[in-house]
C-alpha cells in the first residue's frame, strides 16, 4: 500500500493533502492507495476518496465513534477496505464491538 496522510488542521494541527492530491498518485501508482485519515469529520471525506481511486481508508478510532458501523458499511459499500488507528491514549475497549468488520489495525506509538 501507498500511505497518503490527510490532515484537517483541527483533529491535529497540520493540514496536508486532500482527495484531489489522491486522484493525482492514482494515476501513477501501481500499489493500493491506503488514505489515512487525521480529520475531525472523516464521513466528511469517504466519497471524494473514493471518487479519487482510494482503496482503503483508516480511521482515528476517537473520531468514529457513534457512527463506527455506519462509516465502516459505507467504506464497505464504496468497494473500499477499512482500516482503524489506536494512539497511545485511544480507548481500545470502545472498539471491541466493530473489530472484526476491519481489515487493518494500526497502533500507533507517537
Amino acid at each position: 500500500y501507498f500511505h497518503i496522510d490527510i490532515m484537517d488542521g483541527h483533529f491535529v494541527p497540520n493540514l496536508t493533502l486532500s482527495p484531489f492530491f489522491v486522484s493525482q498518485v492514482k494515476k501513477l501508482a501501481s500499489s493500493p492507495l491506503d488514505c489515512h485519515l487525521m480529520v475531525t469529520h472523516p464521513e466528511n471525506y469517504i466519497d471524494e476518496l473514493a471518487k479519487a481511486g482510494c482503496d482503503m481508508v483508516t480511521l482515528h478510532v476517537e473520531t468514529i465513534s457513534g457512527q463506527a458501523f455506519r462509516l465502516i458499511n459505507k467504506i464497505q459499500t464504496l468497494k473500499m477496505k477499512v482500516g482503524i488507528i489506536f494512539s497511545p491514549e485511544s480507548a481500545v475497549e470502545n472498539a471491541k464491538y466493530y473489530l472484526h468488520k476491519v481489515d487493518k489495525v494500526t497502533v500507533l506509538t507517537v
